[in-house]
């Protein structure tokens, strides 16, 4: 009797050890991380846990003072951009379905004793969830399958964050310099529109002339005020790509002048092989 006790706990441990199983909680995000930063230069410093808010803050504080480049521009996306937070949440939920495709039903035990008028007989026994043993693989293959889908999809979803940023970006750098261009034409539109006025009333130039003189400057005006609409939009769509608002998103400068276009761009063949060996969208 005495023998069959001693061995209980350990069928008993046995079985309990075969139905635990854990997955890392930074395993999948630094997965995720490894793949963006595959297609990604300049994708850093985004949190692969979003607890240190006072970290986030601080570092969004430094960014926002410095001039904006496209690589900062990235990095307060991938901090701030409420998408990431909803596209982590997941992929806990993968995370969640792999560990509980990992479970089997807990073991059942039963004992009993039996009394005739001689010595007490004494039964125990141990049931497992067979079903749940047989199975157990081929749920972990799906359930890791899917866990692997999630964290390239959601690396996709940042892939592609970081070039909609990258896009934005240069709109509202060069649709800051129109709307800088513009205004400079006004002004000198509006000072040769005074200059003709001048002139005018000293008796040098036709009333034509002057009517001439103030039509340009009025175009020019019309077009100068449309620039500042569309770098005010431009301006717009960076902040919402960003996630920012309030202060932070009137305070930030951008780093401008552009810089020359490229010679060569890129052949159409390149291209699109770059996306088939790299698109993650098309890999999940």
């Amino acid at each position: 009797m005495k023998r069959v006790f001693s061995r209980l706990p350990v069928v008993a441990l046995v079985a309990l050890l075969a139905a635990c199983a854990s997955v890392s909680r930074r395993e999948g995000a630094e997965r995720v991380q490894t793949m963006v930063g595959q297609r990604v230069a300049d994708a850093r410093f985004w949190p692969l846990e979003r607890h240190d808010d006072a970290g986030v803050e601080t570092r969004l504080g430094e960014l926002v003072a410095s001039p904006l480049t496209p690589a900062s521009a990235q990095t307060i996306a991938l901090l701030k951009n409420p998408q990431l937070a909803a596209s982590f949440a997941r992929l806990g939920i993968a995370q969640a379905d792999v560990v509980e495709a990992s479970r089997i039903g807990n073991p059942g035990f039963s004992a009993s004793a039996l009394r005739d008028g001689g010595p007490a007989k004494v039964a125990i026994g141990l049931s497992l969830p067979l079903a749940d043993l047989l199975l157990l693989a081929s749920k972990r293959r799906l359930a890791d399958g899917e866990y692997e889908r999630a964290q390239q999809l959601i690396a996709a979803e940042i892939v592609t964050l970081c070039a909609d940023v990258n896009q934005a970006w240069y709109e509202a750098a060069a649709a800051q310099q129109v709307a800088a261009m513009r205004d400079a034409v006004l002004s000198a539109a509006a000072a040769s529109a005074d200059l003709a006025r001048r002139y005018y009333e000293a008796g040098n130039i036709s009333a034509l002339a002057l009517k001439l003189e103030q039509a340009a400057a009025s175009q020019a005006r019309i077009a100068a005020s449309m620039a500042r609409a569309e770098s005010t939009r431009a301006r717009l769509l960076l902040n919402t790509r960003m996630g920012l608002s309030g202060d932070m998103a009137a305070s930030w400068r951008l780093d401008v002048p552009l810089a020359a276009p490229v010679e060569n761009e890129d052949g159409l063949e390149a291209l699109r092989a770059l996306a088939h060996d790299n698109r993650l969208d098309l890999l999940a």
